[in-house]
């Protein structure tokens, strides 16, 4: 997936749990929508870090890239145990810049949202890593008509879900 795709899937799941699942609501109470989203889309980039194509490791002018350093595309950054690295990685974070700790709730959303977005890609992800079996349903292609189906799909969930949030439908 594209990393458009990525940020929509993040964001209209963020907004469906933060809005309908009562314990996201508990838990999210003091972080505010923008806050979820901006994070939530910050960690749907995240896994792709070690593509040297992708969009995060481009923006971050491949200071932070793990693209080529000893593993290939779609390894253990697209996996439970990449999503626990880096949500590690950035709840220190949180706690050295003394934030607060439950940003690291829509980071980890954000994450796992890439993750069952590129299960939807024919390479599968290897969700079990260093497991080799990869898991997925595999009919969407990166780029592909499939992919902006999706997209505008996920825009028109997230809008409406926007709309009967502010009780405008």
């Amino acid at each position: 997936m594209i990393y458009t795709t990525h940020i929509l899937f993040s964001c209209t799941l963020m907004i469906l749990l933060m809005s309908r699942v009562e314990i996201f609501q508990d838990i999210l109470q003091n972080i505010s929508p923008l806050q979820a989203l901006f994070i939530a889309s910050f960690g749907s980039l995240i896994p792709d870090i070690d593509h040297p194509g992708s969009y995060i490791s481009k923006k971050s002018w491949r200071l932070f890239s793990l693209s080529g350093s000893f593993q290939r595309h779609r390894g253990w950054t697209h996996s439970i145990f990449g999503s626990f690295v880096f949500s590690l990685i950035f709840f220190v974070y949180l706690m050295y810049m003394k934030a607060n700790p439950k940003f690291i709730v829509p980071f980890y959303l954000g994450y796992i949202s890439h993750l069952i977005s590129d299960s939807l890609n024919p390479s599968r992800v290897a969700w079990f890593w260093p497991g080799k079996r990869r898991y997925g349903i595999g009919f969407i292609k990166t780029g592909s008509f499939e992919e902006v189906m999706l997209q505008i799909a996920l825009i028109t969930l997230l809008s409406v879900s926007i709309l009967m949030d502010m009780r405008l439908i």
